[in-house]
């Protein structure tokens, strides 16, 4: 197995957000299986072909210390054609936008 993760995070440096807003950025690779170990001919997930990646980039506001909201973009990359878009056809790639929330006790 090999893999990679990158995070960052960033505030403004605003006197009146007060860290309010927050920009994130995190990219992830993965391959379960480095050994290419798959027999000759298979299809499907497999050894030789299921790396995978997923970006995610979204913008944050607490508008109070127990309350946050915003918006993210994920794009999940696979090695092949093993998503199914909402048509129907297969594609290497997923992409949404996500409306986050959350609340800390």
């Amino acid at each position: 197995a090999a893999g990679i993760s990158i995070f960052t995070e960033f505030c403004p440096p605003i006197e009146k957000l007060k860290e309010k807003l927050t920009l994130l950025a995190r990219y992830d690779a993965f391959d379960p299986n480095t050994a290419d170990n798959a027999p000759a001919g298979s299809t499907g997930f497999n050894s030789s072909n299921d790396a995978q990646s997923l970006f995610i980039v979204g913008l944050f506001y607490k508008p109070a210390p127990v309350f946050s909201f915003g918006f993210s973009y994920q794009l999940t990359t696979y090695q092949n054609d093993f998503a199914v878009t909402y048509e129907g056809k297969p594609t290497a790639d997923l992409d949404r936008f996500y409306l986050n929330t959350m609340l800390n006790f």
